[in-house]
């Protein structure tokens, strides 16, 4: 394994808990496509995203979370290779 392999793709910094927004990072070595989704306790879809990252660090944003129910969540990106998640707080 490449030292730096485990760093290709991955969460940074995640607002963890979270309310009203959804700020989360993401970290690739290489522009992209990623989808991005925000699952609830029970795996069902509740915003997703599509977007095209350059290679680096990026701040992005799932809005409008205040009218979720308080409680785990699961933040999932995927590009063509693998699939990240993180545990999130919803209060």
């Amino acid at each position: 394994m490449h030292p730096d392999e485990n760093e290709r793709f991955l969460f940074g910094s995640v607002h963890n808990p979270f309310s009203d927004e959804l700020n989360f990072e993401i970290k690739t070595d290489r522009t992209q496509f990623v989808n991005l989704e925000l699952l609830d306790a029970n795996g069902k879809k509740i915003r997703e995203k599509k977007i095209l990252l350059e290679a680096g660090s990026h701040w992005l944003l799932f809005e409008n979370t205040g009218e979720l129910a308080p409680g785990m969540y699961i933040l999932k990106a995927r590009n063509n290779e693998e699939v990240i998640f993180r545990r999130l707080l919803k209060k």
